[in-house]
């Protein structure tokens, strides 16, 4: 039985939407979505984003110096927002029981301050973990040896009593050097049944 598991947001608990969020930002900028899914993207903009490397007052002088306009804050977090994330069936569920077995759940997640806030406020499942490591206020982003060794530090188990579940197998290649179990999120059924055998449901 696992008593501490890290679990991952975009695409385990949340359905992510990018193209979505590349085509309002396009929108909003006139810069077109193309060309912000290259700018985030493959230019890693938003990697540095995430990993603490510039902040959302950067991001978002960054994009109004690209852009013909002078961009706000809560316009740029609006757009990059809403309707572009919603829990994934069944998964909230799967957090709960977690909690019920009384054992420690940790979000441990590639994410930044826009995102992060936006379903901190808006989400029926943020009260469920204990605690959060998030990548950009951690300084790192999956899968740097960086933000496992934090995410140890926060959790009160040993690595051999915790499990990590993300939906790369990268990140969980990452955890795994850290001594910590790795579960490859494919869906909730495959999930459900490897938390059913070590005792977590």
């Amino acid at each position: 039985m696992y008593t501490t598991i890290f679990c991952d947001l975009g695409n385990v608990v949340l359905d992510i939407y990018p193209d979505v969020m590349c085509d309002k930002l396009g929108k909003l900028t006139g810069l077109g979505g193309e060309f912000i899914t290259e700018l985030l993207f493959e230019k890693k903009l938003l990697d540095q984003y995430e990993s603490g490397k510039i902040t959302t007052e950067g991001l978002c002088k960054h994009l109004s110096d690209l852009s013909s306009r002078k961009l706000e804050i809560a316009e740029v977090a609006h757009h990059m927002s809403h309707e572009n994330s919603r829990p994934r069936p069944g998964m909230v569920e799967i957090l709960e029981k977690i909690k019920e077995n009384k054992i420690e759940l940790i979000a441990l997640s590639n994410t930044n301050e826009i995102h992060f806030e936006f379903n901190r406020d808006t989400g029926n499942y943020m009260h469920h973990f204990d605690d959060l490591v998030l990548s950009y206020a951690v300084g790192a982003i999956k899968p740097d040896p960086k933000i496992y060794a934090h995410a140890l530090k926060t959790a009160s188990s040993t690595p051999e009593k915790c499990l990590f579940i993300d939906d790369l197998e990268e990140n969980i290649k990452g955890a795994q050097a850290a001594g910590i179990h790795g579960h490859h999120f494919t869906g909730q059924e495959p999930l459900y049944r490897c938390l059913k055998s070590h005792r977590c449901l």
